[in-house]
């Protein structure tokens, strides 16, 4: 049966349900296949990002260290799952960073937002 290759498509002889003319376009489908999942979820934690850092930017204004409510920033819509590095202090105390913002818990309800 004539059958046209869902890589090359090039036109090629085969079995009813065989989608590629050979192993290589195969293998060529599933890597860009894999690449494309690979982008999307690149695209999806980069958006979390910016988002994360672009509330921290206004409610810092120009001030260079600043405490908030942890609830005020679930309610702006920050995300503390994503962030792009860590530093552990002397005081055993970690800051979080959103790339030239760091954030450190003080307590279970408040914040310290600082910028690098």
């Amino acid at each position: 049966m004539n059958k046209t290759c869902s890589y090359c498509h090039k036109k090629f002889i085969g079995r009813v349900d065989k989608k590629f003319c050979s192993p290589d376009c195969k293998a060529r489908a599933h890597i860009k296949r894999k690449k494309a999942e690979q982008v999307e979820v690149v695209v999806l934690v980069n958006k979390i990002l910016l988002k994360n850092r672009s509330i921290l930017s206004e409610l810092m204004d120009t001030n260079k260290q600043k405490t908030v409510s942890r609830i005020d920033l679930i309610k702006e819509g920050f995300n503390f799952q994503h962030f792009t590095g860590n530093y552990l202090n002397k005081q055993g105390k970690y800051y979080y960073y959103v790339y030239d913002f760091a954030w450190m818990e003080f307590s279970g309800q408040e914040v310290m937002i600082v910028r690098k």
